[in-house]
């Protein structure tokens, strides 16, 4: 006899990753398919994952973010009203009469499979909350199986105990182990032998970044964005302002001090030059402008507009002072592009040098979708700059901020915001170190 069942969990309204598994699962052959909870959160595509999951599945259980948007006030921190006002009738209906638990038998083998959470109270893994007594309430929390799948850890795993096993199947639409993969299991039956197989799907990530930036409101479009793009665990969901930024305490002369010490100033002004040679526009947007970086030299040029972007109000005011023949062409705005209520107005062209480092990777993308510009250069510092001890106190604030940015999430993430890489350019920095120039444009 030959038999296989597919077990999948947290789409998290993750449509691109449900398609890829379930095109997966197609292609191996197999239409017994298990689904153990989490359709809703995070993700914006509430419809298109519940038609499938219900269409798709031979049998399903609800899971934590289900029960949490249908009924808990606990979910008023994770956006649940969202989600919930959303649903249909009919998909109220149908989540709010899934089980707890699913059985079945495969391969002479009594199989369980629940969610997690709510039916236990912490998520179990094999590095995480592992003591025996966890694992053990884990997997006899309904009495004895064979088997028993879980989802709700994000993490694919198996253990066994006294003959028995405990499987994870990972996450489809929200995986924490980064890898950002879709990741489902499979159970085998071939000739009476029993074996089990973890998945791993990848899948069209700029597809999902995208979506979720078009979704309008989205609650959580911060978190889930990082946590698709990078596969790693966010433990801050409620969306709230961001706390003040030190560079609005850090003195203009203070920066452009240490700028000059290091020779990051002259190194700048050198690339910021050569962005605006390289990539002509009408209107042009220099994030971090502080006191003038890059307005010099895009004075010489034929711009109709000009807007320097800074969270200092002093930094803009010295723009101000600093740059009067730019007249009418120039505009200075406020703004902490942290801040999710905060809009980019438009520009063709957006310049963004030792800026993501300090804005995170997820706020940036969401302000260049709502710029909306033809092209954007970036200069990454990887690693960061050495240490100076002249400056080290003034800094530590602002250092304390900054956060590494991987060149490959940025790709993904910019191309899920409609603009793809055309060109990488490294240059020399102070301590034997490179700035990478990245340049992405929409096709």
């Amino acid at each position: 006899m030959s038999r296989s069942a597919a077990f999948l969990s947290d789409v998290h309204g993750n449509l691109p990753a449900l398609e890829a598994v379930l095109a997966d699962i197609d292609a191996r052959g197999i239409d017994e398919i298990y689904f153990l909870g989490d359709v809703l959160g995070k993700g914006p595509s509430v419809h298109e994952v519940l038609d499938l999951l219900r269409r798709r599945c031979r049998g399903a259980v609800y899971g934590n973010w289900d029960r949490l948007v249908l009924y808990s006030p606990e979910g008023e921190r994770f956006g649940a009203p969202y989600y919930r006002e959303r649903l249909t009738e009919a998909e109220r209906a149908y989540l709010a009469a899934l089980p707890e638990t699913l059985e079945l038998d495969f391969a002479g083998k009594r199989v369980l499979g629940y969610h997690g959470r709510f039916s236990i109270d912490r998520v179990v893994t094999p590095m995480f909350n592992n003591e025996r007594e966890n694992v053990e309430a884990a997997m006899y929390r309904f009495g004895p199986h064979d088997v028993t799948i879980m989802g709700d850890a994000h993490h694919p795993f198996l253990l066994t105990h006294q003959g028995r096993f405990l499987m994870n199947t990972g996450a489809v639409g929200n995986p924490c182990d980064r890898i950002p993969q879709a990741s489902y299991l499979i159970l085998h039956e071939r000739g009476g032998a029993f074996s089990s197989e973890h998945v791993r799907v990848p899948y069209d990530l700029a597809r999902a970044v995208s979506l979720a930036l078009h979704a309008p409101d989205l609650p959580m479009l911060e978190t889930y964005i990082r946590e698709t793009i990078t596969a790693v665990y966010s433990r801050s969901y409620k969306p709230k302002a961001p706390a003040r930024s030190p560079w609005e305490d850090l003195p203009l002369p203070v920066y452009e001090a240490y700028a000059s010490a290091r020779g990051l100033g002259q190194a700048l002004s050198s690339i910021l030059a050569e962005q605006m040679r390289d990539l002509p526009a009408k209107s042009v947007c220099l994030l971090g402008v502080a006191g003038g970086n890059g307005l010099a030299f895009a004075a010489t040029l034929p711009y109709a507009q000009i807007l320097g972007v800074d969270v200092s109000e002093a930094y803009l005011a010295a723009c101000r002072a600093r740059f009067p023949q730019l007249g009418d062409r120039l505009s200075l705005l406020r703004l902490d592009l942290r801040d999710p209520g905060a809009r980019l107005p438009h520009a063709e062209l957006v310049l963004a040098d030792l800026l993501l480092e300090y804005t995170g990777l997820a706020a940036f993308v969401r302000q260049i979708e709502s710029c909306a510009p033809r092209a954007v250069s970036c200069v990454l510092l990887p690693g960061g700059d050495e240490p100076d001890a002249r400056f080290a106190e003034a800094l530590s604030p602002v250092e304390k901020q900054r956060q590494e940015v991987d060149p490959t999430a940025l790709v993904r993430a910019m191309e899920g915001a409609g603009l793809a890489l055309r060109r990488v350019t490294s240059y020399p920095a102070p301590g034997q170190r490179l700035l990478l120039r990245m340049d992405f444009a929409r096709p």
